[in-house]
């Protein structure tokens, strides 16, 4: 995988989806669960937590700087105006 990188949260941990975004070029770093056997180093899901929370944060002020909590848009078109 190398033309993307997503980072994601326990909730996107499976082989399947692993080997679907593979097939599309796409590297899934995802949070194991506490409970899995193959886990990452700390080193490793500390870096992925501290850019997700990057991510959160950047999402969450847009949110509020857009008022975009509800979107009352009923087609792309409308969205966009």
């Amino acid at each position: 995988c190398s033309n993307f990188t997503v980072l994601a949260d326990k909730g996107y941990v499976g082989e399947r989806l692993m080997q679907e975004m593979q097939e599309q070029n796409i590297c899934l770093f995802a949070l194991k669960r506490s409970n899995s056997k193959e886990n990452w180093t700390k080193s490793v899901r500390q870096l992925i937590f501290k850019q997700r929370r990057r991510v959160e944060t950047v999402f969450s002020q847009l949110t509020g700087q857009l008022n975009a909590e509800r979107v009352l848009a009923k087609s792309f078109q409308g969205l966009c105006t």
